[in-house]
């Protein structure tokens, strides 16, 4: 057996041997400027492999990030791609329409911290602010602006996910689940009309205290109803929701209002 190591222990030694001398030839008869060389050389490969770990993390953030969008929309990829029913709860941060950033609420929950109440040591990881009408969110170092935060929380006995609506996160996410329910709810976009459900057999925003907001109906519409508003995308500033409640009462919501689930009814709030 020790004829298959031989050769291999035989260059262990011959490049090793080489390597010793070649080290103190230099360090003696070259001492300065071996010694320059060689603390050039390793504060070079330092600052190369920092920049290298600092690279792979970004783009290592990114493709989790991507990776996280895509689940959250497209649901038929996610049944196959997601084994732990668990893991289809996550938080997005929603911006002009859009996730624009996406995690899961262990990845939160584990570092402690809580979106929305600032640390005033400046040091927080995550931490709010609202310049021109928007929040930020300091995630990894990189300011991630957002209109709201929509938490998911899949519920495996009924298979529904429910959307509770956030103007912040604390670490401990508690809401209750709304009774209203409306005869008719649809979206008015120009001389458009387009039926809308806020609660299917996949997903429920009638949660209490979540705020049906413009900010919150434009991502609505692209997220469930993209294709039927597809020739409206970028015109949806004077998009109307349309309701007729339980008790047949009509009443409109646009930019100026907001609709207020509560327990068991809704509120009209003007802006």
């Amino acid at each position: 057996m020790l004829q298959y190591f031989t050769p291999f222990l035989f260059s262990i030694f011959k490049y090793g041997s080489v390597t010793f001398l070649l080290h103190t030839y230099l360090n003696t008869y070259h001492h300065d400027k071996y010694n320059s060389v060689l603390i050039m050389t390793t504060y070079k490969s330092i600052y190369v492999l920092s920049n290298i770990q600092i690279l792979c993390r970004k783009l290592y953030n990114r493709l989790d990030t991507l990776y996280k969008y895509i689940l959250v929309t497209n649901p038929s990829i996610a049944k196959y791609l997601i084994k732990d029913n668990n893991t289809k709860s996550h938080v997005e941060f929603i911006c002009d329409g859009y996730a624009n950033y996406v995690t899961s609420t262990t990845d939160i929950i584990k570092d402690n911290v809580n979106v929305g109440a600032r640390d005033y040591d400046g040091y927080a990881n995550y931490v709010t602010s609202k310049p021109d009408g928007k929040y930020n969110f300091n995630a990894f170092a990189r300011d991630v602006p957002f209109d709201f935060i929509l938490y998911s929380d899949y519920d495996s006995k009924t298979k529904i996910t429910n959307k509770v609506i956030l103007e912040d996160f604390k670490n401990e996410c508690t809401y209750n689940k709304s009774t209203v329910s409306f005869i008719l709810s649809e979206m008015i976009i120009e001389d458009t009309i387009v039926k809308v459900e806020f609660k299917t057999d996949d997903y429920n925003y009638f949660i209490e205290n979540n705020k049906f907001t413009h900010a919150f109906l434009v991502y609505f519409m692209n997220t469930h109803y993209n294709k039927e508003i597809k020739e409206f995308e970028g015109k949806l500033d004077n998009m109307t929701l349309k309701i007729i409640d339980s008790d047949v009462i009509i009443e409109t919501f646009d930019n100026k209002n907001v609709l207020l689930i509560c327990k068991e009814n809704y509120k009209k709030v003007v802006l």
